[in-house]
């Protein structure tokens, strides 16, 4: 979705977090909503809806929003120790998302003219 008149970009997102656990190594699902407002040559990123939508193997394992002190799908299938770990790996993917995106942003790239 856009508003070209307001300058900005709203998008679905979704990637993938490694993090470690009592029964291993648990490969995340997190699904967000990136918006981009673009103004007078400055633009801003906002990361929200930020939301644990499982494991890549069980689904079923989703822990819901990462603002949950506990997983949604419950502490016997995530217990609050890993849940912890987890919200911690999604918050760093989130924070390495965001620094490529501004890096990607501020590179000097050659304009084509035609």
């Amino acid at each position: 979705m856009d508003d070209k008149e307001a300058g900005r970009i709203i998008c679905k997102g979704s990637m993938h977090v490694t993090s470690k656990g009592a029964f291993g190594k648990y490969r995340n699902i997190f699904d967000f909503t990136l918006t981009v407002d673009v103004r007078d040559n400055k633009y801003r990123l906002v990361m929200s809806d930020i939301y644990h939508s499982g494991l890549v193997d069980q689904p079923a394992y989703a822990g819901g929003s990462i603002d949950n002190e506990k997983s949604a799908c419950g502490a016997f299938l995530i217990p609050k120790g890993d849940w912890r770990k987890i919200k911690d790996a999604i918050k760093k993917g989130a924070w390495a998302y965001l620094l490529e995106f501004q890096n990607a942003m501020n590179k000097k790239i050659e304009v084509d003219t035609f």
